[in-house]
């Protein structure tokens, strides 16, 4: 027997390729976001409320689409340390009433009071086309200054570091008085 050659539909080849892309794009990013969170559905529900998945989903397509693998890698780590923290003496924080709220299931407030930072500059990038001006990071500044591309700034954190964690506070309070839902931002 011979074996027949399985033909690969060009738009599942195409997103392969480019989910290996430093900036792949958000119909990538959703669809790579979209298979880990199905296969990552157990831990997902165990940490988020279905509104927190939903917009999990978002933040995760965003980063994906405008970082790649790397900035998408962080997230999920984050996500797992964030949950895995939230979850220490859960009882003993339960009944001291110090608890976080739906047994530490954090919802779509807390998915962007972490990410809001992220979001923007993932949408920022995406926008301008300039990828390298939101990035937060000093890792590549020795390579930058050798090519002679690296800002007057001397590795100073880029305009994306100014949302840095105060804008998760910020984010929260914007949108609860737009909303006038409190409960769901907290």
């Amino acid at each position: 027997h011979t074996a027949e050659a399985v033909a690969v539909p060009d738009a599942i080849q195409a997103l392969v390729q480019s989910a290996g892309t430093a900036h792949p794009g958000l119909a990538t990013g959703a669809a790579v976001t979209g298979l880990v969170m199905t296969a990552g559905v157990g831990v997902l529900q165990k940490g988020l409320t279905p509104a927190g998945i939903a917009n999990a989903f978002a933040l995760g397509t965003l980063l994906y689409g405008a970082f790649g693998a790397g900035g998408f890698s962080l997230l999920c780590l984050y996500f797992l340390f964030g949950t895995a923290v939230t979850k220490v003496k859960l009882e003993q924080k339960q009944k001291e009433g110090i608890a976080e709220a739906r047994s530490g299931r954090r919802g779509p407030g807390s998915v962007w009071g972490s990410g809001s930072a992220g979001a923007f500059c993932a949408v920022a990038a995406l926008a301008t086309g300039d990828y390298s001006l939101w990035q937060v990071t000093k890792v590549k500044l020795e390579q930058k200054q050798k090519e002679g591309i690296a800002e007057a700034r001397s590795g100073r954190r880029g305009p994306g570091s100014v949302w840095g964690s105060g804008s998760a506070g910020a984010f929260c309070a914007v949108a609860a008085l737009a909303t006038g839902d409190y409960s769901l931002w907290q």
